[in-house]
């Protein structure tokens, strides 16, 4: 049986032997970029300075809470 294509040479859309093509959903980016981008944040959020920074914002935000709960900051 003949295969009928278009003046294209695409495969009827029906036909499923024929690739359509890569799907280019949302904006296309630079994988490398990405990658590269995502190692560094990973590289920097395992160090043990944003450890201790992390520590110490939570130790802050606590004792925020602490004083605010004793002394009624708002009515």
């Amino acid at each position: 049986m003949a295969r009928m294509t278009s003046r294209l040479g695409l495969g009827d859309k029906s036909d499923l032997s024929v690739p359509r093509g890569a799907a280019t959903w949302g904006a296309l980016y630079d994988a490398d970029a990405f990658g590269r981008f995502s190692e560094g944040l990973a590289r920097f959020l395992g160090t043990g300075r944003y450890l201790v920074a992390q520590t110490v914002l939570v130790i802050v935000w606590v004792a925020l809470n602490i004083v605010s709960f004793a002394h009624h900051w708002e009515p």
